[in-house]
């Protein structure tokens, strides 16, 4: 209860984030850059004309997108098609999560949970919002966990490391997939968790030399701009990316992340344990990185936060136990 009590102390948050933080232009310069290659421009020329057009800052590799998922819209013949394939993915996460509970967790804990995880199939049936690096990112992430779990590794390592490739952001996750890895003593997948971040490298490497031409050389990596220690305020604004948070009122959200939080420390296990840790260690991360623009860095992984309440009776429960003993 103290915690929430603090935590109510940071609930002045602008929760209009279209007209705050330039999502609706974000994601309207993402579709005219893949208007702009389907019309047969280069992708880093396009997007160089659009982030100058629309006023966006070009000194920095930070602002810029890495290209597979801006070259796979502009190569659709209808943008429609990745929408559909959004919602075939966060479908599809939510089967693999039915198939993986209807085991592992009681039936209440297992249909509670359904419902929770319900943030991307929600977010994947809005206007534009899949087209958005960071919510492909987070459903890739959200996959490659359960599928995992569930015991098809090929199809969790793959998802993570596109994950990784679409959004440099989920680089905490692959990090944290190969201490994992490690900490088991599971060196073949710890290999290959490694071959995705070398994977990772490459591409950045490459994708530098593309865009050397359009940002200032003393600029280009500059990174201390994002290290604002902006702490539990702005790990308040990202998690009310989540689609159930985000009309919700700013007290609500200020107790519940807490609560959820507490729920993901009790959850035993190699789906509990590998959840808790995503979503803690980007917790931990956005209390020192990200301006109070970047809030939509949340949806890499709200999704997978409410799920914490799941376990939150039990935990509140066992601590009343262990207070009642002093």
């Amino acid at each position: 209860m103290v915690i929430c009590l603090i935590s109510l102390g940071f609930t002045r948050l602008p929760l209009d984030i279209p007209n705050n933080n330039r999502r609706g232009e974000d994601l309207s310069c993402y579709r005219s850059i893949a208007d702009g290659i389907r019309s047969g421009e280069a992708y880093y020329q396009a997007t160089f004309s659009e982030l100058r057009t629309r006023g966006y800052p070009t000194t920095s590799i930070f602002n810029w997108r890495t290209p597979l998922l801006g070259w796979a819209f502009g190569h659709l013949p209808d943008l429609r098609i990745a929408q559909m394939i959004a919602i075939f993915l966060s479908l599809f996460s939510i089967c693999i999560w039915i198939n993986i509970t209807n085991t592992e967790l009681s039936f209440a804990k297992a249909t509670i949970g359904s419902f929770l995880f319900l943030g991307a199939p929600i977010y994947s049936f809005l206007p534009d919002i899949y087209l958005a690096h960071e919510f492909w990112a987070g459903i890739l992430i959200s996959i490659s966990i359960l599928t995992y779990v569930k015991g098809w590794r090929w199809i969790a390592f793959v998802a993570g490391i596109l994950a990784l490739i679409i959004r440099e952001l989920a680089l905490p996750f692959i990090l944290l997939m190969l201490m994992l890895s490690l900490n088991e003593r599971k060196y073949k997948e710890a290999s290959i968790w490694v071959l995705g971040i070398v994977l990772f490298i490459f591409m950045m490497v490459i994708h530098t030399s593309y865009i050397k031409d359009y940002v200032r050389p003393d600029n280009a990596y500059a990174f201390t701009q994002w290290i604002t220690l902006g702490g539990w305020k702005f790990v308040l604004e990202t998690s009310s990316m989540h689609p159930y948070l985000f009309l919700a009122p700013s007290w609500f959200t200020a107790v519940f992340v807490p609560f959820t939080l507490l729920g993901l420390l009790g959850w035993k296990g190699p789906l509990g344990s590998r959840i808790g840790l995503t979503v803690g260690i980007y917790v931990l991360i956005f209390l020192f990185i990200g301006q109070n623009f970047n809030r939509y860095w949340g949806v890499l992984y709200v999704n997978l936060l409410p799920l914490g309440i799941l376990y939150m009776p039990e935990v509140v429960g066992e601590l009343f136990k262990k207070l009642s003993l002093f």
